[in-house]
């Protein structure tokens, strides 16, 4: 064994490892450098496309301020207005498969509201919808796709959006979500059964939520009271 031989023995034995198998030893090595400077390389990349990104958003939110006081103005300026679309549109062209592209895009869709234009708002929310962040953000992208499907009277979108709404904590908005459908569809009865379920949800986390209260009553439920817990406060 190796730990038996003089140094002179191992150093002979080394010396004859690489003669034998130099080309592989040092193609080996040649391949371990490539696969590291190529990763330090991908991590340099992507940090500097965070940070680009962080300043891109930065500027869309300064529009986004300019395009919305514009919008409520008594002369509105359409040119702040396009600014700001269009920065959207650059960051996710630019970024496409950051949180940033889709922050811009939730901004992008709630102006679109504001401004009433519905359909693109939900483009907008569908596109968010598909940037691969996590399931929560998603989720709260479905949401509001789900509801303006819902006022364009799109059921059919609006009920395969509601299903993809699978985060765990969203149990609550997509049952009721799925009360607001039947209720579109004129279907008291399944109506019902999802405002039960949704504030079931909610009495075992102790939410209490008025207006899903109000959509229970609606409907001829009479939602069990939900009891919030006491503040302690320090004598």
């Amino acid at each position: 064994m190796s730990e038996f031989l003089s140094d002179k023995e191992q150093e002979e034995r080394l010396k004859k490892a690489i003669k034998t198998n130099g080309s592989w030893i040092i193609g080996a090595i040649a391949l371990a450098l490539f696969i590291f400077s190529g990763y330090q390389y991908y991590q340099r990349n992507q940090l500097q496309n965070q940070i680009n990104a962080a300043t891109q958003l930065e500027q869309v939110m300064i529009a986004g301020e300019d395009a919305v006081t514009a919008l409520d103005s008594e002369t509105p300026d359409t040119a702040k207005n396009t600014v700001f679309l269009a920065s959207v549109d650059q960051l996710v062209e630019a970024y496409p498969k950051t949180t940033q592209a889709f922050e811009a895009l939730l901004m992008k869709a709630k102006y679109l509201v504001d401004s009433g234009d519905l359909a693109k708002a939900a483009t907008a929310l569908q596109r968010a919808a598909e940037i691969e962040t996590d399931d929560g953000l998603r989720s709260i992208a479905l949401i509001r796709l789900a509801g303006l499907q819902l006022e364009l009277k799109e059921f059919a979108a609006a009920q395969k959006t509601i299903e993809g709404i699978d985060a765990s904590g969203f149990e609550v908005a997509r049952d009721e979500l799925l009360g607001d459908l039947a209720v579109a569809q004129n279907q008291p009865e399944q109506a019902a059964e999802a405002y039960q379920k949704a504030w079931d949800a909610s009495l075992a986390r102790e939410e209490d939520r008025p207006e899903l209260r109000y959509k229970m009553e609606s409907v001829g439920l009479s939602p069990e009271p939900i009891e919030q817990p006491e503040l302690i406060l320090n004598q």
